[in-house]
């Protein structure tokens, strides 16, 4: 079994499992508590719709982040609140192996400090109990840039497609994912500047071919 220092493989796995596990205790607390000014907010522009197609044409508005929106309009108005809530938990959840996937790369114990960090993170916890964009961006970046990296790493065009879906699917959840994509256009083009295959056409359509539709679409 490899080592990093006196950090097993296991020991790191099963520490990040049980980060996991602390972060998604702590992100549940909230979870039932009454909306808050711009949850109510959302619910009340999702309760005044006709269809779903309303989400992406009939709301012009920064508080409209759009999947937590169709969530809210195919919930109904009368659901649980924490139902509402519950992509933004799942999502806060999911953040927690993903940041210590990135991180394995540096080191095992990276990796585990990486979810333990992010399980603690005030602000992590607090964006995941609420029927809002900010967690489901955070997971979609993090699983966007692990796809990137493989995409980059391997040539493949399967974890290209992946991180165009994720990428589109953060732009979704908040406009403000458009500063994570920035990023990754950039890592992109530097990238080209050691291997010019990152560049070729059928790759860069894979990898950003969906999110940039889904980004005129929605201006």
């Amino acid at each position: 079994m490899t080592t990093d220092g006196s950090l097993t493989t296991r020991s790191a796995v099963i520490g990040i499992a049980a980060a996991t596990l602390l972060g998604a205790l702590l992100r549940l607390v909230n979870l039932p508590r009454d909306f808050w000014l711009d949850e109510v907010w959302s619910w009340g522009l999702a309760a005044e719709l006709d269809g779903l197609g309303g989400v992406f044409t009939a709301i012009h508005h920064s508080n409209n982040h759009h999947l937590p929106t169709l969530w809210m309009l195919v919930l109904g108005p009368d659901a649980p609140v924490w139902a509402y809530r519950l992509p933004s938990y799942l999502a806060g959840v999911a953040t927690i192996p993903l940041a210590a996937a990135l991180a394995w790369r540096c080191s095992r114990r990276a990796a585990l400090v990486a979810a333990l960090a992010t399980a603690c993170c005030f602000a992590l916890i607090h964006f995941s109990s609420e029927a809002r964009g900010y967690a489901p961006a955070v997971a979609f970046a993090l699983g966007a840039q692990l796809a990137l990296r493989q995409a980059l790493a391997t040539r493949r065009l399967s974890p290209a497609l992946v991180f165009g879906a994720a990428t589109a699917l953060g732009l979704l959840s908040h406009l403000g994912f458009v500063f994570y994509w920035a990023g990754a256009l950039a890592q992109d083009a530097w990238e080209g500047r050691r291997d010019p295959w990152s560049l070729r056409l059928p790759g860069v359509l894979a990898r950003h071919a969906i999110p940039t539709v889904v980004l005129l679409a929605l201006y």
